[in-house]
């Protein structure tokens, strides 16, 4: 269904049927994320990607638009692919 090399630096990745999780490290912006790719066959022709990034401590107020930039890291990583 998808290719299992998928790399995010610095992070642990683990697959399932169809969910994707990585877990980032602390660095100086962060004190690591939790990203999750859920991936669905819509129809014969079309996959569905649903994608989470949120902060691994979830008491955490403000992310400095890390965990959106994730999201379209990621979106622009799987664009050339639909």
């Amino acid at each position: 269904m998808y290719e299992r090399n998928l790399s995010i630096e610095g992070a642990e990745v683990t697959y399932e049927d169809g969910v994707i999780r990585a877990k980032t490290g602390v660095n100086l912006r962060t004190f690591g994320d939790q990203i999750t790719l859920l991936v669905q066959k819509a129809d014969e022709e079309t996959t569905s990607v649903h994608i989470q990034s949120k902060p691994a401590i979830p008491t955490t107020i403000v992310d400095y638009g890390k965990n959106i930039k994730n999201i379209e890291a990621i979106t622009a990583y799987l664009k050339p692919h639909i």
